[in-house]
């Protein structure tokens, strides 16, 4: 079994990180498998366009078995004003990183329907090769999007300090954000059912579900090359459904693996929970407004955590505010007749930000609770201005 750290260094550890600045991603992760690999090899990618380099993240299931997101404060702040000098003096670049983006995922796709194609000719080898080549163009993936998202937040938040117009750049960002929902559901259902016929042939006690959801991806590629056992892959799944994990990557130790030891889990925990109790109970919710309005918006809300509740419970939004996660192009034909949307999760370049100007609804995203703060018939008081939430 791989872990970032030996036992004895586990106080060593959790003083790095009581030490360290540290802010609430904005967006659930359900699957540790798909969060590790976004950062296969994301250190050294990123180290070629950045000099601030990769930002430092820690993952963790922190309340009913709750993926929380954490990222270093300092080095996201370097990373994003890097972002802003170079579209300052080349606001053409997101585009360059978008086209490096679409050749990537292109090469995803080609690799995603060879690996379906083994999968159902029951080829067991030829597919761990794909499956090996699709996590390296993935990882890659990864640092791409995190550098484009980084660019489009930055152009979006300063367009006033451009020289020249950004606005086609900043709809082309847009049209790439859109895309990505549904091109990242494609790929999860691809690793599934590679992790299904892993399952099978490897006679191994677990499911596939559980691999995605409590192994990182070197984990998973050790045992393809027979370095964990089918009894190590067993025990590990066992060990982190019990006490939870830790996913650290950190810059001066290896990305690798996840940490299971009961000790640092619970130091971690309690380290961070205070911070997360307290956004949960406050009654007014801030975020950032992305489609603002004069007059301040009051109406009765409806909370949607599942994209798959809208067909399914024939959901009327109607006059409603809607209340999501996040909002995936899923949502689009029931948003006619919305009064307000409000996410958990995302910035002013996300998808809820962007449909909601396109179709003129008021929004605030990236209130990070809103879906645990607001239940089905409270009445909220939105102010798009100040991106304020109030319950009334």
């Amino acid at each position: 079994m791989l872990i970032l750290w030996q036992t004895g260094d586990m106080e060593e550890l959790f003083k790095e990180i009581k030490h360290k600045k540290w802010f609430f991603g904005i967006r659930a992760e359900e699957s540790l498998f798909f969060y590790s690999a976004k950062y296969f090899n994301r250190e050294a990618f990123t180290n070629k366009y950045y000099k601030s380099g990769f930002v430092e993240t820690l993952l963790f299931p922190l309340k009913n078995d709750y993926p929380v997101r954490v990222f270093n404060l300092e080095q996201a702040k370097a990373f994003h004003q890097e972002s802003l000098q170079k579209a300052l003096a080349n606001p053409a670049i997101i585009l360059e990183f978008i086209e490096q983006d679409k050749k990537v995922w292109q090469q995803i796709e080609k690799l995603s329907q060879e690996l379906e194609t083994q999968i159902k000719a029951h080829d067991y080898e030829t597919s761990i090769k794909l499956f090996q080549d699709l996590v390296a163009q993935y990882g890659q993936y990864g640092a791409l999007f995190f550098i484009n998202f980084s660019l489009g937040k930055e152009m979006t938040f300063n367009q006033a300090k451009f020289k020249t117009d950004i606005t086609q750049i900043l709809q082309k960002h847009n049209q790439w954000r859109n895309s990505v929902a549904f091109s990242e559901e494609k790929l999860g259902q691809v690793f599934y059912d590679f992790f299904e016929l892993l399952v099978n042939v490897r006679k191994i006690k677990v499911t596939p579900l559980e691999i995605m959801k409590y192994l990182t991806v070197w984990e998973v590629l050790d045992f393809l090359a027979d370095k964990l056992s089918n009894d190590d892959l067993e025990n590990i799944i066992q060990m982190r459904q019990k006490n939870g994990y830790v996913f650290a990557c950190l810059r001066n130790k290896r990305c690798q693996g996840a940490l299971d030891d009961k000790k640092i889990i619970k130091q971690i925990e309690t380290h961070f929970s205070d911070t997360l109790k307290q956004e949960q109970q406050i009654k007014i919710l801030k975020g950032m407004s992305a489609f603002i309005v004069k007059n301040k918006i009051e109406g009765e809300v409806l909370v949607i955590k599942d994209k798959n509740e809208l067909a399914a419970n024939k959901i009327d939004l109607h006059n409603k505010i809607l209340v999501a996660i996040q909002t995936t192009p899923h949502f689009i034909p029931y948003l006619k007749g919305v009064k307000a949307i409000i996410t958990d999760e995302g910035g002013v370049t996300c998808h809820a930000a962007i449909v909601s100007r396109e179709m003129k609804i008021p929004c605030i995203v990236g209130t990070k609770k809103a879906t645990e703060v607001l239940k089905n018939g409270d009445t909220v008081e939105l102010n798009t201005q100040k991106g304020i939430i109030k319950k009334i």
